[in-house]
């Protein structure tokens, strides 16, 4: 029974992205650039909760592993 409330605020959340996307829309505000204003607000808005909330449950990667996955690409390239 708990699942019809959260239908109805993310249908309602929805429904006021729509709203603010079409006045932002409307105003002029260029079609690339309203979606990276967007993901950079919901990156704001979303990463302390995700940072805080998942701190206790995930093990941080070492830098030297997360460089080398990053960039494995560039690597395998030049050995071959």
């Amino acid at each position: 029974m708990k699942i019809v409330p959260v239908l109805f605020a993310e249908q309602f959340c929805f429904a006021g992205f729509h709203i603010v996307t079409r006045v932002a829309l409307s105003i002029g505000v260029s079609k690339v650039v309203y979606p990276v204003y967007r993901n950079i607000i919901a990156l704001l808005l979303l990463a302390p909760f995700g940072y805080f909330l998942e701190m206790k449950e995930s093990h941080l990667l070492p830098f030297v592993c997360l460089f080398r996955s990053s960039f494995k690409h560039y690597w395998d390239k030049k050995l071959i």
